[in-house]
């Protein structure tokens, strides 16, 4: 190769190398990860638990003062209770990141609230958020509710507002108190407001400003009316100071005919050991002649060669002398006519020096010539 063409290679070579190294990779404590510094747009694709590459969730961006490229993962991609090493490919080339453990994500969990309203110049509300289990073992609980900003709508449209950065006079201060239930969290808010009565409440998370996963509720808020006993007030309430109010059921109860009543299950400890929990209520399981019931659950059997299942269980076969077990079944043996049947098995029979094997059996020189020509 002449030494002209050897440099502008080279040249290309090395622009190449040093563009892709200043490629920088981030991932962030909301499940997100983002590539900068990129000189083209690459095809993006994660490495999921079991090997397999799948195309990421994200977009590139580009940035026009130098011509490069972002790509900006979404939340929640990467969700780990530890810091975790995750493989990524930028076109036929694979990275790894560096990512720390998951705190939280505006895309994985949902609020909803249940109620809002005013008594006697107290402002009342309950507001639940729904965990998000990493696994079967580890679950993740959202316990800040102070992080949220607090919006009441009064009077038209004026605004009191509850927020880390905000703070109406009116509306400063704000009791809450948190429940933690066995799939959710649920937060009692309690403020003395006077004579405002709100018309509405929202909730929102302000740091949530992608534009595909805002955590926000609206509610609106309503009148409590006035009662004497429990039956002037739906079943979900009761009568409490003459007001209708919400009944605060414990975890494992609902509520119904102004009490509070207890689920059948709430997990599967509730219920017999053939039987888990669904949605409340203790429902059989179905498991095969092959499986037996362990902790509520279907489990294959894995019965030994010599036995066979029953009723959810190994058993020993009782094969006769000339049975073998194959297959968790007695099957009849063939033995060869020099074998005996010991133990359930063929053997080769050890008959003396004057003595061959026939049908089974050790038998004299002369008894073999006998069956022999007979």
């Amino acid at each position: 190769m002449k030494k002209s063409v050897v440099i502008p290679v080279v040249l290309l070579f090395l622009t190449l190398f040093l563009a892709e190294a200043a490629i920088e990779l981030n991932c962030d404590t909301d499940g997100s990860f983002s590539i900068k510094n990129s000189g083209k747009k690459f095809p993006v694709s994660l490495q999921l638990p079991s090997g397999e590459f799948i195309d990421a969730p994200g977009e590139w961006v580009e940035v026009k003062k130098d011509k490069n490229y972002n790509f900006y993962g979404d939340e929640g991609t990467f969700i780990n209770k530890k810091p975790t090493k995750q493989k990524i490919k930028l076109g036929k080339n694979t990275k790894t990141l560096n990512c720390p453990a998951f705190v939280f994500s505006c895309r994985i969990f949902n609020l909803s609230i249940d109620y809002c309203y005013t008594i006697d110049g107290t402002f009342h509300a309950k507001y639940s958020v729904y965990n998000f289990n990493f696994d079967e073992k580890n679950t993740l609980r959202f316990e800040q509710p102070f992080v949220f900003r607090y919006d009441l709508v009064h009077s038209g449209q004026k605004r009191l507002t509850h927020a880390p950065t905000v703070l109406s006079p009116e509306f400063a201060e704000l009791n809450i108190t948190m429940r933690k239930l066995s799939g959710l969290n649920k937060f009692i808010l309690a403020s003395a407001l006077g004579p405002i009565k709100p018309t509405a409440l929202e909730i929102r998370y302000e740091n949530c400003n992608q534009r595909k996963f805002n955590l926000f509720e609206w509610k609106a808020c309503v009148q409590q009316p006035a009662c004497t006993i429990n039956k002037d007030c739906t079943g979900d309430e009761q009568c409490l100071e003459s007001f209708c109010q919400k009944l605060v059921c414990s975890d494992c109860q609902y509520a119904v005919n102004n009490t509070c009543l207890i689920y059948e299950c709430c997990d599967d400890s509730s219920c017999a050991t053939t039987a888990f929990c669904q949605e409340n209520t203790c429902q059989p399981l179905a498991c095969a002649q092959t499986q037996a019931i362990t902790e509520h659950r279907c489990t294959d059997l894995a019965c030994a060669d010599d036995e066979f299942t029953e009723e959810h269980q190994c058993k020993k076969l009782l094969c006769t002398e000339e049975e073998a077990p194959k297959n968790h079944a007695c099957v009849k043996l063939e033995c060869a006519g020099d074998e005996q049947v010991l133990d359930h098995q063929c053997v080769p029979l050890k008959c003396g020096f004057f003595q061959r094997a026939v049908e089974h059996e050790c038998v004299s020189w002369v008894e073999w010539v006998k069956r022999k020509f007979r």
